[in-house]
């Protein structure tokens, strides 16, 4: 093969590689895949927090919860993946989601010194909300769950008799005009899920109704899992009760089931940078 034809065929290959890198960051996050916060946070199989809580007098209402992350590489929040389940395994049609991207905080509900707290979601950086053609869904693992309300630690299901088993994934890629994280920073990723109200909360007992995958019983990382309730963080404490036996005690609580991960383009650039090496090197 003469030194042309060899340049031509290599510059071919790192196309290839590149259009397959950029197909990679498009599809369905797994485990092993890159991922740009300090860890995934993946499902455990066994808790769903569900997306609602119980006002007095107002029946039953949707709410966000929201989890924290440390950013691991400075660049837009263009992918975000979370995973969820469904009260009974009934689903429903999703007819938007949510997202806010807030700042660490501080809330103290005491007149003690800061330490008393706990850390929160602040001020919103970035939000936006997407409608069905915006992200995909696919169907991702199977476990016994049950599902957790927060607001009233009311639950549905048991460990002898699960409410459901089947665990989705959601993906929500190529986001327009992303936020732009900051590498070690902590940040907060706050999830409202609207579906069909034609469907929910039909005589006192909501089917179906739509939850978060918890990640970790055990508080994996940072802060606890939150809840809004009349526009105030509340962490959610452990569905399975604590140590101590008291279930109101904070620790250990959730984590909630997501990843950020590395937008398309970054990688189609890394592949392009490829290309461009080869072109100089035969320039040289």
């Amino acid at each position: 093969m003469s030194g042309k034809s060899s340049w031509l065929c290599r510059g071919v290959c790192a196309a290839v590689v590149c259009m397959s890198l950029v197909t990679v960051a498009s599809a369905d996050w797994d485990p092993g895949d890159p991922c740009k916060m300090s860890s995934p946070q993946l499902p455990n199989g066994s808790w769903d927090c569900g997306f609602y809580f119980k006002p007095q007098g107002h029946g039953m209402g949707n709410i966000p919860l929201a989890d924290d992350w440390r950013c691991s590489e400075s660049g837009p929040v263009s992918d975000i993946h979370f995973w969820y389940s469904w009260k009974d395994d009934v689903v429903a049609d999703i007819e938007s989601i949510t997202i806010r991207i807030h700042d660490d905080a501080m809330f103290n509900p005491y007149s003690g010194p800061p330490e008393d707290g706990w850390s929160v979601p602040g001020a919103v950086r970035w939000e936006s909300s997407f409608l069905p053609e915006d992200f995909s869904t696919r169907s991702y693992d199977t476990g016994a769950g049950r599902f957790f309300i927060p607001e009233d630690l009311y639950t549905w299901g048991t460990a002898a008799n699960p409410n459901h088993y089947n665990i989705y994934q959601c993906n929500i890629e190529d986001i327009l005009n992303p936020f732009y994280q900051q590498e070690d920073h902590v940040y907060w990723l706050s999830i409202s899920v609207d579906i069909d109200p034609s469907a929910m909360w039909q005589s006192g007992d909501p089917s179906p109704a739509i939850g978060w995958h918890i990640s970790s019983l055990m508080g994996g990382y940072e802060s606890n899992a939150v809840y809004d309730r009349w526009g105030e963080w509340y962490q959610i404490v452990n569905p399975e009760g604590s140590i101590s036996g008291d279930p109101y005690e904070f620790f250990p609580g959730p984590d909630l089931a997501f990843v950020i991960t590395p937008e398309p383009a970054t990688l189609g650039l890394l592949a392009l940078g490829g290309v461009a090496l080869i072109r100089r090197r035969r320039r040289a």
